[in-house]
């Protein structure tokens, strides 16, 4: 049997969480002030022409972070993954009982914290989406990315929209919740990537 993650003195139930909200607000985040910067020049032209620097970029981008970490922080202290164990039917095979179970880390409030990580992100492909939209006449071809960041922005959309339903109603079915999440995570990732990239 393999060593349960949720009492082990190293939580590795919350790495799964820190990647995917930190890889979004890194990927998401890193184009929106680019195009941020793009707003700025073209859309304030009595501006003082001065040059947006990239470390103010970065700074931003690490503001965004700062903010996701403060969220994932918070939820790991307040409310850390605890082992559930869900019994499945017992059946018969070959004169031998077997009662089949699963174990999954879940945390107590964990919807809420999602909900709030879910919202910040809302907001900012809501902030991108503006943005795009803002830059959307932009005639320097290498600067004009909102055809692209709309696309992105889309097709994320389109997946939290059928797949976060689909995550929380067959929760309790822990195979198509894998199945699910394992085919959602991967096609968005790679379709984000090839629209921007």
């Amino acid at each position: 049997m393999e060593k349960n993650t949720c009492h082990s003195g190293t939580n590795w139930s919350f790495v799964k969480t820190w990647v995917l909200s930190l890889g979004f607000t890194l990927a998401f985040g890193s184009m929106f002030s680019k195009t941020w910067r793009v707003h700025l020049i073209f859309k304030n032209i009595r501006m003082n022409k001065k040059a947006i620097k990239d470390y103010k970029l970065f700074m931003l981008v690490g503001f965004i972070v700062l903010i996701d970490l403060i969220s994932l922080v918070l939820w790991a202290y307040i409310s850390p993954f605890k082992l559930h164990i869900s019994y499945l039917t017992v059946f018969y095979s070959d004169n031998k009982m077997i009662a089949p179970e699963i174990e999954l880390c879940r945390s107590d409030n964990g919807v809420i914290f999602e909900a709030i990580i879910l919202g910040f992100k809302g907001l900012l492909m809501m902030l991108g989406c503006f943005l795009a939209w803002e830059t959307r006449r932009v005639n320097v071809p290498a600067l004009n990315d909102s055809k692209y960041i709309g696309m992105s922005v889309y097709s994320v959309f389109v997946t939290c929209v059928l797949g976060l339903p689909l995550v929380y109603i067959l929760k309790h079915i822990t195979y198509h919740v894998f199945e699910s999440r394992s085919n959602l995570v991967p096609r968005i990732t790679n379709t984000s990537c090839c629209f921007y990239y």
